[in-house]
């Protein structure tokens, strides 16, 4: 039934197909904008990004459609089906669910917040019961300074990153899922800096926190480099699936928590072999 290889499985993702080319055309002519590429598809910009995000599903014929006009040779447009086809079956795709319904484009209108991890805490704070959003709660939650506090809640209700909710008479989320535009240098930079804050808080929490209350996990090993992708798909599975298990698990939130996973070379005698067989 498969027309490729296991290993060739992660090769064939047609919505990072969709994704690069978009890139590699940006790249040729820096005015190429999204809408004329959904234009060049024949699919409203709106819709395109929804298929590309992940928050609307992808079908055979729509692949079909976008694979004839972006000029795939029949043979290349069936192995990318089959492998959308396998990757539902075995659940490494996105689907439609609490988590991954609606994405939020962050542009660089919103980089202040970006690269301030306490912004994210703030609004997974807003989901305990007792917590008030207010400088003082928020100073002594997190730990910072009053005035960073003050400055923070006022860019989160400016930006509309939170809502007041009447009924509740509470300060709501009004978030959801986001990305941001790889292309956007500000936002770029805003994730740097929003990493490099979270690895501190990392280094912190094991230097300062009682084993009791964390957990620092990290592996060492050696992977076969020519399945990258297909590891790397699996991970981005297993993480929607955790983070829709601790949502549904977490009836009465009590506490704010980070989760983080990396996979990345530490090596690198792969590509040094790849340079002496050249």
């Amino acid at each position: 039934m498969n027309q490729f290889r296991k290993n060739e499985l992660s090769a064939y993702n047609f919505r990072i197909f969709l994704k690069e080319k978009f890139v590699e055309l940006k790249l040729i002519n820096k005015k190429y904008s999204f809408r004329a590429f959904a234009f060049s598809l024949k699919a409203d910009p709106s819709t395109l990004q929804k298929i590309l995000n992940g928050s609307r599903p992808l079908g055979p014929k729509t692949i079909r459609s976008f694979g004839q006009k972006l000029g795939l040779e029949s043979s290349e447009i069936a192995k990318y089906i089959e492998a959308h086809k396998i990757r539902r079956n075995v659940g490494t795709s996105l689907k439609i669910d609490l988590l991954t319904a609606e994405y939020r484009i962050l542009d660089e209108n919103d980089v202040e917040l970006i690269k301030q991890i306490e912004s994210y805490a703030i609004l997974e704070l807003l989901e305990i019961e007792d917590f008030s959003l207010n400088a003082n709660d928020v100073s002594s939650a997190l730990q910072i300074d009053l005035e960073f506090s003050e400055y923070l809640i006022e860019l989160l209700k400016s930006h509309n990153w939170i809502k007041y909710d009447s009924n509740s008479k509470k300060w709501k989320s009004a978030l959801g899922q986001t990305t941001t535009d790889p292309l956007c240098e500000k936002t770029k930079d805003a994730r740097i800096m929003l990493m490099k804050s979270i690895l501190n808080k990392s280094l912190h929490s094991y230097l300062s926190i009682p084993r009791e209350y964390r957990s620092h996990y990290a592996r060492t090993f050696a992977i076969d480099r020519r399945l990258l992708n297909q590891y790397i798909e699996k991970v981005r599975a297993f993480t929607t699936e955790l983070e829709k298990w601790i949502v549904e698990h977490s009836q009465e939130p009590n506490e704010v928590y980070q989760i983080q996973f990396g996979m990345y070379p530490i090596s690198y005698f792969y590509k040094n072999s790849e340079k002496k067989e050249a």
